[in-house]
């Protein structure tokens, strides 16, 4: 392929990995709501039983102490209960997120290929004309790409998914250098500024 269609090729593998990035950033705000409406219904529950234990307290017969004390005991098994499916629903949006994250990471290997040929036929075909154009493609694509990538970690470190410090996630690396590190074109491009610069002082764009 020539530089335009190795272009297009990483734009596309580029696209791809944002909407993936996208959907978990989706999932991540599912979690939290999910979260959110747990400790809701807990705290209603909870709610209840402190209005059920001062009725007991007021009870005036035995049978209003009897239904007080069952409702009691009722609402501390469905808190429980409760706390429980909070803990299962948000699991299960966890195992969502890792399924839409390993996809993400699918996609950055994929982008990764396609940068890196794109890199070779950028360092062996830029020129005076190009460079600034080829510059800005190379670098905006790391540049989303990086920082896509810092989001998927930060998103998995909020829900537990890996730790603060920790590095790999299923053999992928999360600190990996972004992709125009050690790219090829960085090199012609530092010999060539010079050059453009020259003729420009001469007055030749």
């Amino acid at each position: 392929m020539d530089k335009q269609q190795l272009k297009i090729e990483a734009s596309t593998r580029l696209e791809e990995l944002l909407t993936k990035a996208e959907a978990a950033k989706v999932v991540d705000g599912q979690i939290e709501a999910t979260k959110l409406d747990g400790v809701k219904k807990v705290e209603a529950l909870s709610v209840q039983l402190v209005d059920v234990n001062e009725a007991l307290k007021g009870a005036g017969t035995i049978e209003i102490a009897r239904q007080a004390k069952n409702t009691i005991d009722s609402l501390k098994d469905d808190i429980e209960l409760q706390k429980s499916l909070n803990t299962n629903n948000v699991e299960s949006k966890k195992t969502e997120l890792n399924t839409v994250v390993t996809e993400f990471f699918d996609a950055y290997k994929a982008l990764k290929t396609s940068y890196t040929a794109l890199d070779t036929e950028v360092a062996l075909t830029i020129n005076i004309r190009s460079l600034d154009e080829d510059e800005q493609t190379m670098r905006n694509i790391s540049f989303e790409a990086e920082n896509a990538l810092r989001e998927i970690k930060n998103i998995l470190i909020k829900h537990g998914v890996i730790k603060q410090g920790e590095h790999l996630y299923k053999s992928f690396h999360l600190n990996q250098a972004p992709l125009d590190a050690y790219a090829k074109y960085v090199n012609v491009l530092t010999e060539l500024k010079p050059t453009k610069a020259n003729l420009a002082s001469q007055g030749i764009k």
